[in-house]
């Protein structure tokens, strides 16, 4: 009876070891100012993503980027714009897929990796970024950071 007591403990302790190893090597996604200072920080999971949406300058669309991360990159996964017009993009990226869902073009997948991505973050008048996170949380960053340069990296 008394091995079944402490085969039960080994295995109690053994998930919750493999709990916080899995939690370990799940990736963190973080805002910084740009002196490195972090503002915002969260876990992304396997399979969740985050999004950054903004107002574009020239052409006053939205513009709605989805990222993926790993321990050591963010992955631009989609691309959402309600125009094609002037610094937009027109066709889709190399290994990646153009949807035409009206209102919305979407540039899906084509592998964009990047160690880090600098927003420059507008105000209510313009820009107006906004950050999504994975639980589906809206973080108005032309209010909390308006005309900062921040930057976004997985670590």
């Amino acid at each position: 009876m008394r091995s079944r007591w402490v085969l039960g403990g080994i295995f109690v302790l053994w998930c919750g070891a493999l709990v916080l190893a899995l939690d370990a090597l799940t990736p963190r996604v973080s805002l910084c100012d740009d002196t490195g200072r972090v503002l915002c920080s969260f876990p992304l999971y396997l399979g969740e993503s985050f999004e950054t949406e903004y107002i574009h300058s020239v052409q006053l669309c939205p513009v709605v980027d989805r990222y993926y991360a790993d321990g050591r990159r963010l992955w631009l996964w989609e691309e959402r714009t309600q125009s094609t017009n002037a610094g937009l993009p027109t066709e889709a990226p190399p290994r990646g897929l153009f949807v035409h869902n009206p209102p919305w073009y979407r540039y899906i997948g084509g592998g964009r990796a990047f160690e880090s991505i600098v927003l420059r973050v507008g105000d209510t008048r313009f820009g107006r970024n906004t950050l999504t996170l994975p639980s589906g949380e809206v973080l108005p960053l032309f209010e909390l950071y308006p005309g900062r340069r921040l930057v976004l990296c997985a670590q």
